[in-house]
Protein backbone atom coordinates (compact mmCIF):
# COMPACT_ATOMS: atom_id res chain seq x y z
CA UNK A 1 0.00 0.00 0.00
CA UNK A 2 1.34 3.44 -0.99
CA UNK A 3 0.37 6.74 0.63
CA UNK A 4 0.90 10.18 -0.92
CA UNK A 5 0.92 13.61 0.70
CA UNK A 6 -2.46 15.26 0.07
CA UNK A 7 -0.97 18.75 -0.13
CA UNK A 8 1.37 17.72 -2.94
CA UNK A 9 -1.48 15.87 -4.65
CA UNK A 10 -3.65 18.98 -4.62
CA UNK A 11 -0.83 21.06 -6.10
CA UNK A 12 -0.36 18.43 -8.85
CA UNK A 13 -4.11 18.50 -9.57
CA UNK A 14 -4.00 22.30 -9.78
CA UNK A 15 -1.12 22.13 -12.26
CA UNK A 16 -3.02 19.55 -14.36
CA UNK A 17 -6.04 21.86 -14.39
CA UNK A 18 -3.95 24.80 -15.59
CA UNK A 19 -2.15 22.85 -18.31
CA UNK A 20 -5.35 21.21 -19.61
CA UNK A 21 -6.81 24.72 -19.90
CA UNK A 22 -3.87 25.99 -21.94
CA UNK A 23 -2.09 27.81 -19.13
CA UNK A 24 1.47 27.81 -17.81
CA UNK A 25 1.28 25.64 -14.64
CA UNK A 26 3.73 27.82 -12.69
CA UNK A 27 2.47 31.31 -13.65
CA UNK A 28 -1.13 30.50 -14.65
CA UNK A 29 -0.59 32.64 -17.77
CA UNK A 30 -2.22 31.63 -21.08
CA UNK A 31 0.33 29.93 -23.33
CA UNK A 32 0.91 30.69 -27.02
CA UNK A 33 -1.59 29.26 -29.49
CA UNK A 34 1.03 26.95 -31.01
CA UNK A 35 2.05 25.55 -27.61
CA UNK A 36 1.98 21.79 -27.19
CA UNK A 37 -0.45 22.34 -24.31
CA UNK A 38 -3.09 23.28 -26.89
CA UNK A 39 -2.74 19.97 -28.71
CA UNK A 40 -6.10 18.10 -28.33
CA UNK A 41 -4.36 14.78 -27.61
CA UNK A 42 -2.22 16.36 -24.89
CA UNK A 43 -5.30 18.02 -23.37
CA UNK A 44 -7.11 14.67 -23.19
CA UNK A 45 -4.05 13.01 -21.67
CA UNK A 46 -3.71 15.71 -19.03
CA UNK A 47 -7.40 15.39 -18.21
CA UNK A 48 -6.98 11.64 -17.74
CA UNK A 49 -4.00 12.15 -15.42
CA UNK A 50 -6.00 14.68 -13.44
CA UNK A 51 -8.82 12.14 -12.95
CA UNK A 52 -6.35 9.61 -11.56
CA UNK A 53 -4.82 12.14 -9.18
CA UNK A 54 -8.28 13.25 -8.06
CA UNK A 55 -9.28 9.63 -7.31
CA UNK A 56 -6.14 9.14 -5.22
CA UNK A 57 -6.81 12.39 -3.35
CA UNK A 58 -10.43 11.38 -2.63
CA UNK A 59 -9.12 8.15 -1.07
CA UNK A 60 -6.89 10.09 1.30
CA UNK A 61 -3.79 9.71 -0.86
CA UNK A 62 -3.83 5.93 -0.39
CA UNK A 63 -3.28 3.54 -3.29
CA UNK A 64 -4.01 -0.09 -2.45
CA UNK A 65 -2.19 -2.95 -4.16
CA UNK A 66 -4.15 -5.13 -6.61
CA UNK A 67 -6.39 -7.70 -4.99
CA UNK A 68 -5.01 -11.21 -5.00
CA UNK A 69 -6.37 -13.32 -7.79
CA UNK A 70 -9.21 -15.50 -6.62
CA UNK A 71 -8.78 -19.25 -6.64
CA UNK A 72 -9.49 -20.92 -9.95
CA UNK A 73 -11.68 -23.33 -7.98
CA UNK A 74 -13.92 -20.49 -6.77
CA UNK A 75 -17.56 -21.57 -6.62
CA UNK A 76 -19.19 -18.53 -8.17
CA UNK A 77 -22.60 -20.22 -7.93
CA UNK A 78 -22.43 -20.29 -4.13
CA UNK A 79 -20.53 -17.04 -3.56
CA UNK A 80 -22.55 -14.66 -5.71
CA UNK A 81 -24.83 -12.39 -3.58
CA UNK A 82 -28.12 -12.95 -5.43
CA UNK A 83 -29.97 -10.40 -3.29
CA UNK A 84 -28.38 -7.54 -5.28
CA UNK A 85 -30.36 -8.59 -8.36
CA UNK A 86 -33.51 -7.12 -6.79
CA UNK A 87 -32.21 -3.65 -7.69
CA UNK A 88 -31.38 -4.48 -11.33
CA UNK A 89 -32.63 -1.92 -13.85
CA UNK A 90 -32.46 -2.25 -17.61
CA UNK A 91 -30.51 0.61 -19.20
CA UNK A 92 -29.83 -0.37 -22.81
CA UNK A 93 -29.23 -3.36 -25.06
CA UNK A 94 -25.88 -4.86 -24.10
CA UNK A 95 -23.42 -7.55 -25.06
CA UNK A 96 -23.06 -10.25 -22.43
CA UNK A 97 -19.76 -8.93 -21.04
CA UNK A 98 -21.23 -5.46 -20.44
CA UNK A 99 -24.36 -6.99 -18.93
CA UNK A 100 -22.18 -8.89 -16.44
CA UNK A 101 -20.20 -5.72 -15.74
CA UNK A 102 -23.43 -3.92 -14.85
CA UNK A 103 -24.35 -6.80 -12.53
CA UNK A 104 -20.94 -6.73 -10.82
CA UNK A 105 -21.13 -2.96 -10.31
CA UNK A 106 -24.15 -3.66 -8.11
CA UNK A 107 -22.07 -5.86 -5.80
CA UNK A 108 -20.23 -4.35 -2.84
CA UNK A 109 -16.48 -3.96 -3.35
CA UNK A 110 -14.65 -6.92 -1.87
CA UNK A 111 -17.59 -9.25 -2.41
CA UNK A 112 -17.51 -9.30 -6.18
CA UNK A 113 -17.33 -12.69 -7.85
CA UNK A 114 -15.64 -13.35 -11.18
CA UNK A 115 -18.14 -14.86 -13.60
CA UNK A 116 -16.73 -15.42 -17.11
CA UNK A 117 -19.09 -14.49 -19.94
CA UNK A 118 -18.61 -18.02 -21.24
CA UNK A 119 -20.52 -19.33 -18.21
CA UNK A 120 -23.64 -17.49 -19.38
CA UNK A 121 -23.26 -18.09 -23.12
CA UNK A 122 -22.59 -21.81 -22.64
CA UNK A 123 -25.79 -22.09 -20.59
CA UNK A 124 -27.76 -20.17 -23.22
CA UNK A 125 -26.31 -22.47 -25.89
CA UNK A 126 -27.15 -25.64 -23.97
CA UNK A 127 -30.72 -24.38 -23.54
CA UNK A 128 -31.22 -23.56 -27.21
CA UNK A 129 -30.97 -19.76 -27.17
CA UNK A 130 -27.57 -19.59 -28.90
CA UNK A 131 -25.79 -21.86 -31.36
CA UNK A 132 -22.44 -22.16 -33.05
CA UNK A 133 -22.67 -22.04 -36.81
CA UNK A 134 -20.51 -21.27 -39.82
CA UNK A 135 -20.91 -17.74 -41.12
CA UNK A 136 -20.39 -17.82 -44.92
CA UNK A 137 -19.51 -14.12 -45.08
CA UNK A 138 -16.92 -14.17 -42.28
CA UNK A 139 -15.76 -17.64 -43.28
CA UNK A 140 -15.58 -18.85 -39.69
CA UNK A 141 -17.68 -20.30 -36.89
CA UNK A 142 -19.64 -17.78 -34.83
CA UNK A 143 -21.95 -17.90 -31.82
CA UNK A 144 -25.34 -16.48 -32.78
CA UNK A 145 -28.96 -16.37 -31.65
CA UNK A 146 -31.32 -19.21 -32.60
CA UNK A 147 -34.99 -18.65 -33.43
CA UNK A 148 -35.71 -19.32 -29.74
CA UNK A 149 -33.07 -16.75 -28.77
CA UNK A 150 -34.48 -14.15 -31.15
CA UNK A 151 -37.92 -14.62 -29.59
CA UNK A 152 -36.32 -13.99 -26.18
CA UNK A 153 -34.69 -10.76 -27.35
CA UNK A 154 -31.20 -11.83 -28.41
CA UNK A 155 -29.89 -10.22 -31.58
CA UNK A 156 -26.82 -11.25 -33.59
CA UNK A 157 -25.54 -9.00 -36.36
CA UNK A 158 -22.39 -8.18 -38.29
CA UNK A 159 -20.32 -5.41 -36.67
CA UNK A 160 -16.97 -3.71 -37.16
CA UNK A 161 -15.28 -2.62 -40.37
CA UNK A 162 -13.26 -4.71 -42.86
CA UNK A 163 -11.06 -6.57 -42.23
CA UNK A 164 -12.06 -6.61 -38.54
CA UNK A 165 -15.71 -7.55 -38.87
CA UNK A 166 -17.27 -9.89 -36.33
CA UNK A 167 -20.61 -11.24 -35.15
CA UNK A 168 -21.90 -9.12 -32.26
CA UNK A 169 -24.67 -10.48 -30.05
CA UNK A 170 -26.72 -8.14 -27.88
CA UNK A 171 -29.49 -8.67 -25.34
CA UNK A 172 -32.55 -6.44 -25.04
CA UNK A 173 -34.64 -5.68 -21.96
CA UNK A 174 -36.59 -8.95 -22.10
CA UNK A 175 -33.44 -11.06 -22.52
CA UNK A 176 -31.59 -9.27 -19.70
CA UNK A 177 -34.53 -9.54 -17.30
CA UNK A 178 -34.86 -13.23 -18.19
CA UNK A 179 -31.20 -13.81 -17.28
CA UNK A 180 -31.61 -11.87 -14.03
CA UNK A 181 -34.67 -13.94 -13.07
CA UNK A 182 -32.80 -17.15 -13.85
CA UNK A 183 -29.36 -16.09 -12.57
CA UNK A 184 -29.37 -18.61 -9.69
CA UNK A 185 -30.32 -21.45 -12.02
CA UNK A 186 -27.82 -20.38 -14.68
CA UNK A 187 -24.85 -20.21 -12.31
CA UNK A 188 -25.65 -23.45 -10.48
CA UNK A 189 -26.33 -25.48 -13.63
CA UNK A 190 -23.26 -24.01 -15.36
CA UNK A 191 -21.01 -24.69 -12.37
CA UNK A 192 -22.24 -28.27 -12.05
CA UNK A 193 -21.78 -28.88 -15.80
CA UNK A 194 -18.24 -27.49 -15.64
CA UNK A 195 -17.45 -29.66 -12.60
CA UNK A 196 -18.70 -32.84 -14.32
CA UNK A 197 -16.86 -31.97 -17.52
CA UNK A 198 -13.64 -31.47 -15.57
CA UNK A 199 -14.05 -34.80 -13.80
CA UNK A 200 -14.77 -36.61 -17.09
CA UNK A 201 -11.70 -35.11 -18.73
CA UNK A 202 -9.61 -36.08 -15.73
CA UNK A 203 -10.91 -39.66 -15.89
CA UNK A 204 -10.27 -39.82 -19.63
CA UNK A 205 -6.74 -38.56 -19.21
CA UNK A 206 -6.04 -41.09 -16.47
CA UNK A 207 -7.39 -43.88 -18.68
CA UNK A 208 -5.38 -42.67 -21.65
CA UNK A 209 -2.25 -42.54 -19.48
CA UNK A 210 -2.96 -46.07 -18.27
CA UNK A 211 -3.47 -47.37 -21.82
CA UNK A 212 -0.22 -45.76 -22.90
CA UNK A 213 1.58 -47.27 -19.93
CA UNK A 214 0.24 -50.74 -20.75
CA UNK A 215 1.39 -50.41 -24.36
CA UNK A 216 4.81 -49.16 -23.36
CA UNK A 217 5.30 -51.99 -20.83
CA UNK A 218 4.31 -54.70 -23.31
CA UNK A 219 0.84 -55.52 -21.97
CA UNK A 220 -1.93 -56.19 -24.46
CA UNK A 221 -4.92 -53.91 -23.75
CA UNK A 222 -8.40 -55.05 -24.72
CA UNK A 223 -8.95 -55.04 -28.53
CA UNK A 224 -11.60 -53.12 -30.44
CA UNK A 225 -15.08 -53.68 -29.07
CA UNK A 226 -13.75 -54.66 -25.65
CA UNK A 227 -12.93 -51.21 -24.29
CA UNK A 228 -15.31 -50.24 -21.50
CA UNK A 229 -16.21 -47.32 -19.29
CA UNK A 230 -13.60 -44.62 -18.96
CA UNK A 231 -11.19 -46.60 -21.18
CA UNK A 232 -13.69 -46.31 -24.03
CA UNK A 233 -14.03 -42.61 -23.26
CA UNK A 234 -10.27 -42.20 -23.39
CA UNK A 235 -10.16 -44.01 -26.73
CA UNK A 236 -12.86 -41.73 -28.14
CA UNK A 237 -10.93 -38.69 -26.91
CA UNK A 238 -7.75 -39.87 -28.65
CA UNK A 239 -9.73 -40.71 -31.81
CA UNK A 240 -11.17 -37.20 -31.79
CA UNK A 241 -7.72 -35.67 -31.47
CA UNK A 242 -6.47 -37.83 -34.34
CA UNK A 243 -9.67 -37.11 -36.30
CA UNK A 244 -9.81 -40.80 -37.08
CA UNK A 245 -12.62 -42.83 -35.43
CA UNK A 246 -11.37 -46.24 -34.36
CA UNK A 247 -7.70 -45.27 -34.58
CA UNK A 248 -7.00 -46.07 -30.94
CA UNK A 249 -8.64 -49.49 -31.04
CA UNK A 250 -6.86 -50.39 -34.31
CA UNK A 251 -3.52 -49.38 -32.85
CA UNK A 252 -4.17 -51.38 -29.70
CA UNK A 253 -5.20 -54.45 -31.74
CA UNK A 254 -2.25 -54.21 -34.13
CA UNK A 255 0.26 -53.46 -31.39
CA UNK A 256 -1.15 -56.24 -29.23
CA UNK A 257 -0.90 -58.79 -32.06
CA UNK A 258 2.78 -57.90 -32.51
CA UNK A 259 3.41 -58.45 -28.83
CA UNK A 260 1.64 -61.78 -28.92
Amino acid sequence: MAEYDLKRLNVAIQYMDRMSNGRNPATNQIVAQDSVLNNPNVIRCLGFIREILQDVAEHGGIVSPPKKERSRNQNYAEEFPYEVLASFEYKEDLQISYFLKQIMNMVETGKQVHIPAKVITDWLRSNGFLEKRMDPYLGKEVSAATAKGIDLGIRSALAGTPPNEYCRTTYNRNAQEFMVRNFYRILHEAYEAARKNKEEKKAMKQSADQLTKELMTGRNPEPEGMLKGSDAGAARLIDKILEDPGATARYIREYGNKLN
